[in-house]
């Protein structure tokens, strides 16, 4: 009784995985999550707000790490795997030894019937002739007394469902290992400065890679339609010793360990010291430093001129509660002032800095050849007729008498009219 209750609930169990619908609900659920970790801004969780209290509890702020994407996930690998597991003995037996003897032949979608006085053989072969000449598989069966012929076409359309679900194993395979060790974000490098990879900024996915970055220096290159970039040299740095070198451009990334490093954008700026601390300034932007500790003198760098060789920029000393500023001036490159013997700040030169993007898509080959292998499956099946047509030949005196059914799943009509056209065609070789 118990091994009957085990083998009744295992049997439950293979068939709610084998399921196609309980897959497509999976899709589906997968897909609407993903669009949400793409679509959904990362910044709604530091918001003071119900909603933003909401994104974070439910992990939406980084989807593809979060433990319910996963189990969607392996829940998509497992009904692909028992599905697949599920159709390939029965396909592997229509491809290879496809049942070959039918019982009722009225059932069938096409059925026809007729009488000749012509040699058993000569029917049966002028049928394997027209058969095969409409690229029809034939088989033929060993009974003497009542042979029978089985013939196919375009069997590899019971191969679609098989290469759908290896399709969506692989892809599911792949989108698992992006989420569980891909990973994204920025880093801004000055030249000459170095900096970890896990100090990336805006970081999606966990960094697993130990290693720095060192901008060594910039270049300026011509591209083909005569527009001036710029294009860093970089070394990789492993246990402080460089592993790798090479140029990164915007369109030909550098790749070490599986991360592809692009140039996002080279900064232009200049580098300034205020009381003795370096700063670094870059056109467009907010570039105010305090004087003081109390915040009530600053210093503003504007009008900068970031030329590698003649930079140069203006400043102004303000104060919160002055409209007017209390002095004004220019620097070069090596030149300083102090304000009021009590303030000094000096422009050190120019200083270039590069915005890296880094990203890890272990899943990514995965991804796409999921993907292909999909479509292939969906071609099968939807661009794929399978055919199946028996014939059984009864000698009855001196006359034979035969049957002949067929059966299609797609396109019933149009079936219906190949198989009156076949036999006809094989007839009229016997004059039946």
């Amino acid at each position: 009784m118990g091994d009957q209750l085990y083998n009744k609930n295992m049997l439950r169990f293979w068939r709610f995985f084998a399921s196609m619908r309980f897959g497509l609900i999976l899709m589906f659920l997968l897909a609407g999550a993903a669009t949400l970790g793409i679509l959904l801004p990362q910044e709604i969780t530091t918001q003071n707000t119900l909603l933003g209290q909401i994104s974070s509890f439910l992990g939406l702020n980084n989807v593809f790490a979060t433990w319910w994407f996963h189990t969607l996930a392996y829940l998509l690998v497992l009904n692909a795997s028992v599905c697949t597991l599920h159709r390939v003995s029965a396909v592997i037996s229509v491809l290879r030894s496809p049942r070959m003897t039918v019982n009722a032949y009225d059932r069938l979608q096409a059925y026809q019937t007729f009488t000749t006085k012509e040699r058993q053989q000569e029917v049966i072969d002028s049928f394997i002739q027209v058969l095969k000449s409409n690229r029809y598989r034939v088989l033929q069966s060993e009974d003497e007394e009542q042979p029978q012929l089985y013939a196919d076409k375009q069997r590899l359309e019971v191969l679609g469902p098989v290469v759908l679900h290896s399709g969506i194993f692989i892809l599911a395979l792949g989108l698992t290992g992006l989420s569980l060790s891909g990973f994204a974000g920025t880093l801004t490098i000055p030249v000459g400065s170095s900096a970890p990879l896990s100090a990336m900024q805006q970081t999606t996915g966990t960094v697993n890679r130990n290693f720095a970055i060192r901008v060594d220096s910039a270049e300026q290159l011509i591209t083909r339609t005569g527009l001036l970039n710029t294009a860093p040299n970089v070394s990789i740095l492993a246990n402080d010793a460089v592993v790798k070198t090479g140029q990164v451009e915007f369109n030909a990334p550098f790749t070490y360990q599986g991360v592809n490093i692009h140039l996002v954008q080279f900064i232009h700026g200049e580098l300034v010291a205020v009381n003795g601390k370096p700063q670094i300034i870059r056109p467009n932007q907010p570039n105010y430093f305090p004087l003081t500790p109390t915040n009530d003198l600053y210093v503003a760098f504007t009008n900068m001129h970031p030329d590698p060789n003649r930079p140069t920029v203006d400043y102004m000393i303000v104060q919160p509660s002055s409209p007017q500023p209390l002095a004004q001036g220019s620097l070069r490159a090596g030149e300083g002032e102090n304000y009021q013997n009590q303030f000094s700040f000096s422009l050190i030169g120019y200083q270039g800095s590069a915005v890296l993007h880094a990203t890890s898509q272990p899943g990514l080959n995965f991804v796409l050849t999921g993907a292909l292998v999909l479509l292939g499956g969906m071609f099968l099946t939807l661009y794929l007729r399978y055919r199946k047509i028996w014939l059984s030949f009864i000698a009855d005196g001196d006359q034979l008498q035969v049957m002949a059914g067929g059966y299609s799943a797609k396109e019933r009509l149009r079936f219906a009219i190949e198989f009156k056209a076949l036999i006809d065609e094989a007839r009229s070789l016997v004059g039946g």
